[in-house]
């Protein structure tokens, strides 16, 4: 039996998986079918028939170092689409572009039952579509002697763009470096637009290489290890206080395998959920790559403006026309970067909450790769309506521009060498925080480099349990001490200010005076908000919900929410 290459419909892929066949994880049925003989299954597998959750890594019985690469196998690769509304031909993108896996190559050395790739940063690609991460994996033994099966997490990104698709990819191989047939899978995704199913099985080539310098790649590993936040279960929050409605905190009224990851930061500790995917339990969910979208907005654009600023008080005062060029000097005269940063430009087409951004038109500035393109979108596509700093418009190539200016203003200043993500956000906020690697990625144009800053950001759950706890230090003098400045919303009981967005929580809780909790927000249904000093909650998902804020009903039994 054959499964068509592009199944629309949910309800024939539940009929067939009753007629697939069961497999467990490093047995002969798994390695036989799928790994050695490159049958892949009818459907994706459910997770624990890969890798097995109670398995430990196997110690110091497999030693190898080098390359592997992966031949795409057009025949035995496979799509099926989640929502049948979502059609690749509306994105613009033939079907082939999305099926199949970038060529895909990663430098590795094993160690202690670990994979552990030369580079967990995000990896360009030729493909059309699809650029990559790969994550520390596992080694398995089978029941065939001399032989183990490595997986490790594996990561697709859209090229360009933020969605990510997160998934495994597994092969067997030998002492000597002979490498079965790999099969992947990815039955989970942050991306609103395009939810599918991919699976397949491709041939693996495998290259001996002993010149990986492991020594810089297990300290970093043990720095991202050792400032773990304690993590627990979201449940043993009831042992803080049993009435506390946890339906409520989960936001239940998404769907569950919509929701990527969920996790709230209390008196330091990190209460997790699952990471559940269409298919059972990401097996990887440490790992699990999570686009920031818009909370770069506030990450990258508030964070380096705040920091920045303890060292040039005045940065804030900083005329746009001086540090970009190529926005017209007559038309923006007078905006300064305080204005991109908290979007009162005076440009806009339209008044209205969330029109400009939504417009088609929009879809140029998105789309564009190139600095060239997307800094002409952003100096010149709206018109001049208003003075600058009167009327809040949503506008994401705002914060681009302000990551140009930024960027410029701290190469003129600390050297034309430098680059303001690498340079200051990383180094200076990031590593020293233990942010992960894939927290050391962002998007950025493919002429001059320049980051995106509004968004493409990427992160773990600890890395945003880090950050949230992080923010919540900087609130004082990041927020508080500017409230009056914030500026007001069409949306209810929501301001804006430095790019962060602040509601006020007194609508929800009760409180006798307006209190304000500062929070992120990002396409798709992704939120990360400093509730109080000792705690702060974030979830990821692509549900297009964005109403977390009844979770506050249930906070309140755990802090006091209300401004003294």
């Amino acid at each position: 039996m054959r499964l068509s290459k592009a199944v629309t419909s949910f309800w024939l892929i539940t009929l067939l998986s009753s007629f697939n066949w069961q497999v467990t994880a490093g047995t002969n049925d798994f390695v036989s079918m799928v790994l050695q003989k490159g049958n892949p299954p009818l459907v994706p597998l459910n997770y624990s028939h890969i890798v097995d959750p109670n398995t430990s890594p196997v110690s110091g019985t497999l030693k190898l170092s080098g390359e592997i690469r992966l031949k795409v196998n057009v025949e035995q690769s496979y799509l099926t689409y989640i929502d049948k509304k979502q059609s690749v031909a509306e994105q613009g993108y033939t079907h082939l572009d999305r099926e199949l896996l970038p060529d895909i190559k990663f430098q590795f050395f094993t160690l202690d039952g670990n994979v552990i790739p030369v580079e967990r940063r995000l990896q360009s690609s030729s493909h059309a579509y699809w650029d990559y991460f790969v994550g520390v994996g596992l080694v398995e033994k089978t029941e065939q002697t001399g032989t183990y099966q490595l997986t490790v997490p594996l990561t697709l990104v859209e090229r360009n763009q933020n969605c990510t698709h997160n998934g495994v990819l597994t092969f067997l191989i030998d002492k000597q470096g002979t490498a079965s047939q790999y099969y992947y899978q990815f039955t989970s995704e942050t991306c609103l637009y395009f939810k599918v199913n991919l699976w397949g099985v491709g041939q693996t080539k495998f290259a001996t290489f002993n010149d990986i310098k492991a020594e810089p790649i297990l300290e970093q590993l043990k720095i991202e290890q050792q400032t773990l936040l304690p993590r627990r279960p979201l449940t043993e929050l009831l042992n803080y206080n049993n009435d506390v409605i946890l339906d409520n905190i989960k936001l239940k009224e998404f769907i569950e395998h919509d929701m990527s990851q969920l996790g709230v930061v209390f008196k330091g500790i990190h209460y997790y959920g699952q990471c559940q995917t269409r298919t059972g339990k990401y097996p990887f969910c440490q790992q699990m790559v999570l686009p920031s979208y818009s909370l770069a907005k506030s990450v990258f654009a508030g964070l380096t403006s705040d920091a920045l600023r303890s060292r040039h008080p005045n940065l804030l005062e900083e005329e746009v026309t001086d540090w970009i060029t190529e926005c017209s000097q007559n038309q923006w005269q007078g905006v300064r970067f305080k204005h991109l940063l908290n979007m009162t430009t005076g440009f806009y087409a339209s008044e209205k909450h969330g029109v400009d951004e939504g417009s088609s038109d929009t879809l140029k500035f998105f789309l564009a790769e190139s600095h060239q393109d997307k800094v002409k979108f952003a100096c010149n596509h709206y018109p001049k309506k208003s003075s600058a700093g009167n009327k809040f418009i949503y506008h994401t190539s705002d914060t681009y521009l302000l990551g140009v200016a930024l960027n410029r203003f701290y190469q003129h200043h600390y050297g034309h060498d430098k680059k303001l993500f690498d340079d200051f956000l990383v180094d200076k906020i990031f590593l020293p925080l233990g942010l992960s690697e894939i927290a050391s990625s962002t998007l950025k144009t493919t002429d001059i480099g320049q980051a995106f800053t509004g968004y493409g950001l990427f992160f773990t759950a600890d890395d945003l349990a880090k950050l949230s706890h992080y923010v919540s230090l900087q609130t004082a003098d990041l927020i508080y001490k500017n409230i009056k400045h914030s500026m007001k919303t069409p949306l209810a009981s929501i301001r804006y200010l430095n790019s962060f967005w602040l509601y006020d929580a007194s609508v929800k809780v009760n409180c006798k005076r307006s209190t304000f909790i500062p929070y992120m927000s990002g396409y798709g249904g992704i939120a990360l908000a400093i509730v109080s000093p000792e705690l702060q909650f974030f979830y990821v998902s692509d549900s297009n919900h964005h109403a977390w804020q009844n979770s506050l009903i249930e906070f309140n039994k755990l802090t006091s929410i209300c401004a003294n």
